[in-house]
């Protein structure tokens, strides 16, 4: 993600949005449903692999804000010249310090959470391609051997 994460994610959304309409238009044309079911395939592994990475991001961004956490816990520990009430007003001032960091890794979270879902929107097409084959034929008629 660029330093304009909301632009970049928006970007994400609508890009994978708009994959999903074209797939869901090619569906309803029963002449252009297996090169449908095709392309389907190969978005839901893009898919796959763009949210491979956006873990990977994740998960590296965790460990930094971990490790920036621990740091700064232990340095306002020896000090000693903080005064805090308790151990939650040591954390609150912490995770304050850290509020960008913890906005990157919740903006990871939400994309990993939009590729789930998405994952999950070409799962059900591809299941849906038979429904719309068994609907063809009791409409038409058809068969397709």
């Amino acid at each position: 993600m660029s330093s304009d994460k909301g632009t970049t994610i928006e970007s994400i959304f609508d890009r994978w949005g708009e994959q999903i309409e074209e797939l869901r238009e090619k569906m309803s044309d029963i002449k252009q449903l297996n090169h449908a079911q095709l392309e389907m395939y190969a978005k839901r592994q893009n898919l796959v692999e763009e949210r491979g990475v956006v873990l990977m991001n994740m998960a590296k961004i965790n460990s930094q804000v971990k490790a920036l956490y621990s740091q700064k816990y232990k340095d306002y520990k020896e000090r000693g010249n903080l005064i805090y009430k308790s151990e939650v007003q040591l954390e609150n001032l912490i995770k304050g310090e850290l509020a960008e960091e913890y906005h990157k890794l919740e903006m990871y979270k939400v994309l990993a959470e939009f590729y789930e879902e998405t994952l999950k929107t070409i799962d059900n097409m591809i299941y849906g391609v038979r429904n719309v084959i068994t609907i063809h034929q009791l409409a038409n008629g058809d068969t397709f051997k």
